[in-house]
């Protein structure tokens, strides 16, 4: 008999929970979706999310206070509402659901940083809610509250500063027979003000409040490392490290709170797009992706940010015109008196000879165009030549605009362009040890290969340059990305010069070079068809080397 009433209470309640959905999503206007998967019991934890795609909704009911059929049809679609609202008003995207935990993870860390996120975003989202429903959003939170006072001890007081957020937000008493500290009621009140301060929907603030909202509840978190006697439980935060999470706030917040809302597959490159937009930092950006659970790895998260400064650096509409300083195609020549007085160039001469014989000993630089001629031949396969020594200055505490950061920019734009044409693609990572990477259309083995920075020494590996170049058996193009501190030139100019008469374009990168560095043996190489670009300023180097690319790739 029991049996039959429990089966009979679960399918009331799954038919209530898909009607109370059904009304929810036509608050929002939202456009016809699948049916609803529900679940009701024997579920380790109510909790609720959308797949992108189809967007069918799927919610998991743990337990449910004692209603009518239509109370619970309301109640359902109340809570409905709250959900749904984190996918349309706050965070409502990956990218800002990263900056608002990361802002948190400033003050509390990794580990309880989505907490935070999720206690912000909720008291945003209810405030929304309330703005419109106010009277069905009261009565599902009374209901709430007070049906988790009821079956939990002793109220902790992280829950108690919830309830109290929601009372002084909406001016309204929701627990009834709650009685909060002082330290409560201050934290409570600092977090409302918070929230309230330049507009509780602006969300250009959101990553800064939360980090405020974070400083008032870490007194409060701190105090979860010891539980006691307290009801709750240990849960997982995306870092890995589990966290005691109180009962009553678990069962309020209606989900593991430590874990960030809009995880989604695909989320971090989403959230690099964000951060690049607002022009933070990677350091911000790894911490936020590991609070926020967005990648398995650091690898995976470096791949994701300079995909997105790629991506951005593309759309960056590049002036036709020369960048200041970016020269190219550069070779020593002799001036002769018919030439431009001002094309003397006196030290490049001395250096040659010590007496300047015009028409002999006199030098001037040539600089060329280079302009690759149009037509329908297909783009060549792209091999990548990244130097990763330790003179490309890459510091992982901030990496931002060092040479090895601005390099792999440049690089993993340039990559983009050879995607996008389905061409080949290989890599050779050099320094102390030559890291290769063959022929391939995998765009992620190519990015793990020129991510690699290794530190060490900086000898051009012209061996391997040239064996990758022939196996391939097609036309490449060669990319060559350095400081210019090359102990072995000699030998790399003679060979790659080797490349460009067999056909290859071979396009050298110098950055903080400069033409005085070089000597007749460049001369060659350049009538020949191979290309060197001099970046005296090191954020020039992205944008030179997708114009360079962009003639390649249409």
């Amino acid at each position: 008999m029991w049996k039959v009433m429990e089966r009979r209470r679960k399918r009331d309640i799954a038919l209530a929970v898909r009607e109370g959905i059904t009304l929810a999503l036509r608050d929002f206007y939202h456009p016809p979706v699948p049916d609803p998967e529900v679940k009701v019991g024997n579920v380790k934890a109510t909790s609720f999310y959308i797949t992108e795609g189809d967007w069918r909704v799927h919610i998991n009911v743990k337990d449910v206070p004692p209603l009518e059929e239509e109370e619970l049809v309301a109640f359902f679609r109340s809570v409905c509402r709250h959900e749904l609202g984190h996918y349309v008003v706050c965070p409502y995207d990956v990218g800002l659901s990263a900056l608002i935990t990361g802002s948190a993870s400033k003050e509390v860390g990794p580990e309880l940083a989505g907490f935070v996120a999720n206690f912000f975003s909720d008291l945003i989202v209810d405030y929304y809610i309330f703005e419109r429903h106010p009277e069905e959003t009261v009565w599902e939170k009374k209901i709430t509250i007070n049906w988790v006072a009821k079956n939990v001890g002793a109220p902790s007081e992280l829950w108690m500063v919830l309830v109290r957020c929601y009372e002084k937000m909406w001016k309204v008493k929701l627990a009834e027979e709650l009685r909060a500290t002082r330290i409560v009621e201050e934290a409570a009140s600092r977090i409302v003000r918070t929230i309230r301060r330049g507009g509780v929907l602006s969300e250009d603030g959101w990553p800064t409040k939360a980090r405020r909202v974070a400083k008032v509840l870490k007194p409060l978190l701190e105090e979860l490392k010891k539980p006691g006697n307290a009801e709750g439980e240990y849960m997982t935060s995306p870092t890995g490290k589990r966290v005691f999470i109180p009962e009553d706030v678990a069962r309020t917040m209606r989900r593991n709170p430590l874990s960030p809302p809009l995880r989604k597959e695909g989320g971090c490159e989403r959230a690099a797009a964000k951060y690049v937009e607002k022009g933070e930092k990677l350091k911000d950006f790894v911490d936020a992706a590991r609070a926020a659970g967005l990648a398995s790895g650091e690898t995976e998260i470096l791949r994701a940010w300079y995909r997105a400064k790629a991506n951005m650096r593309i759309k960056v509409k590049i002036r036709s015109t020369r960048r200041r300083g970016a020269e190219l195609q550069v070779y020593p020549d002799v001036w002769r008196i018919e030439d431009p007085v001002e094309e003397l160039d006196i030290p490049l001469s001395f250096q040659t000879f010590p007496k300047l014989i015009p028409g002999v000993t006199t030098k001037k630089w040539v600089k060329a165009s280079g302009e690759v001629a149009g037509g329908e031949e297909a783009p060549p396969d792209m091999l990548i030549v990244l130097d990763s020594s330790g003179s490309m200055g890459w510091r992982s505490d901030t990496p931002d605009d060092t040479p090895f950061d601005l390099a792999l920019v440049a690089a993993f734009s340039a990559l983009k362009f050879a995607m996008s044409g389905s061409c080949k693609v290989a890599a050779i990572n050099f320094s102390d040890r030559v890291i290769v990477c063959g022929w391939t259309r995998e765009r992620v083995k190519v990015e793990n290969t020129l991510l690699k920075y290794q530190g060490g020494g900086t000898v051009l590996p012209v061996r391997n340059i040239v064996e990758v170049t022939k196996r391939n058996g097609m036309k490449a193009l060669i990319l060559l990305i350095t400081d210019a501190e090359i102990s072995n030139w000699d030998e790399a100019v003679e060979e790659l010069g080797r490349l460009v008469d067999m056909g290859h374009c071979v396009c050298m990168f110098f950055i903080g070079g400069s033409p005085c560095m070089l000597g007749e043996r460049y001369k060659k190489f350049v009538s020949a068809g191979g290309k060197i670009y001099f970046i005296p300023s090191v954020k020039e180097l992205p944008d030179v080397v997708i114009e360079e690319v962009k003639r390649y790739y249409r």
